[in-house]
């Protein structure tokens, strides 16, 4: 998992083949840029994740962002704001529905990573212009914190997302191995916060637990 409060990949022009790129948010994690030129904090400029990117649910089904490695395509344009219905071994009867809005360059084939506070920063930790974060995040620069308690250092802000984690999973056995995986259409769960639907998008059967479309 990982929060690093960069511009997302999908936020940039002509990142995919959508038909509006996604949001980024000014430093208040709130105020949508409508350039989407601009500069990531992560590369010294104005452009931010935004705030309500955090992970939710809507009954049993959890509604979160994610990083995916390319996974075979040739560039971004193929995969960004593709969504998908995923299922894992370690946890039966989770069902997690995710928008992809970052690449994941260090992910193998295939893998997500879940955008959730708390979650480690990584290569690009941007929380320090945005939040005055520790320089490594909050917790490990790589993993980010360990238990509920410690999302009480991150800014309240980003509590909701935060605590979603750790009700959502059962730490002991993580999110390792995907029992399946399915691009699904976008639920507007997702797409009215990210504002990115792909061309393609309409093509696709809606995931049977989201109620939204």
């Amino acid at each position: 998992m990982y929060w690093d409060c960069c511009k997302p990949s999908a936020a940039w022009q002509n990142a995919a083949d959508v038909w509006a790129p996604a949001w980024s948010c000014a430093r208040d994690g709130v105020t949508r840029l409508r350039d989407f030129n601009a500069q990531s904090v992560c590369g010294g400029g104005p452009a931010y994740t935004c705030t309500n990117y955090q992970p939710f649910s809507i009954g049993h089904v959890g509604y979160v962002f994610s990083a995916r490695s390319s996974n075979g395509h040739a560039n971004t344009r193929d995969y960004l704001c593709g969504c998908y219905r995923i299922t894992t071994n370690e946890q039966p009867g989770l069902v997690l529905i995710t928008q992809v809005l970052n690449e994941g360059g260090g992910l193998s084939d295939g893998q997500f990573d879940l955008q959730v506070p708390g979650g480690g920063v990584g290569d690009f930790n941007g929380c320090v212009a945005e939040y005055n974060s520790p320089p490594d995040g909050w917790g490990q620069r790589n993993g980010g914190i360990k238990t509920v308690n410690e999302c009480a250092q991150l800014p309240a802000s980003l509590h909701p997302g935060c605590f979603w984690r750790f009700k959502t999973f059962d730490s002991r056995k993580g999110l390792q191995t995907t029992k399946s995986v399915d691009r699904v259409k976008c639920p507007r769960a997702l797409t009215r916060i990210s504002n990115c639907v792909r061309h393609d998008d309409h093509m696709l059967a809606s995931a049977p637990e989201a109620l939204d479309n």
